[in-house]
């Protein structure tokens, strides 16, 4: 079975920001606490040409996640991780921000990216054990 999410459905000159925050049906706080982090994303990506993009990809990541009913701040951490991995958003300000526990996720985020590129770089060889081990480690730590 395939789900389809609503940040597939709607291109974005139909993004409305209220109707989203809504449609991921999560209390109060939470639904506020995105949509500033939402509003803080727009404007770090203002300038930037691939801004659009950055935005979709955070709301995506949402998507996903609370499907599998995660916390406030992995969602806080997926809205942003586009935006810090892109380079736009200063990991100092980014701490100062939002602190340790969403830096520590989205740092999360990176390694596995890193580990599912050499996974991606080096299959089929004989390095390919190699990855796995590496997996192994990090699920360990």
């Amino acid at each position: 079975m395939v789900a389809v999410r609503s940040a597939h459905l709607n291109p974005e000159e139909q993004f409305n920001l209220d109707n989203w925050i809504a449609s991921l049906k999560q209390d109060k706080n939470t639904s506020k606490r995105l949509k500033d982090v939402y509003r803080q994303c727009e404007e770090i990506v203002a300038d930037s040409e691939q801004g659009a993009l950055l935005l979709w990809r955070g709301r995506e990541m949402n998507e996903i996640l609370i499907t599998l009913s995660m916390d406030k701040a992995t969602l806080v951490a997926a809205q942003l991780y586009p935006v810090v991995s892109s380079g736009l958003y200063d990991r100092e300000l980014l701490e100062e921000n939002y602190g340790k526990e969403i830096i520590k996720l989205i740092d999360g985020v990176e390694e596995m990216a890193a580990i599912g590129q050499l996974n991606v770089t080096l299959e089929d060889s004989e390095a390919s054990g190699q990855v796995d081990n590496v997996r192994r480690m990090l699920l360990a730590w």
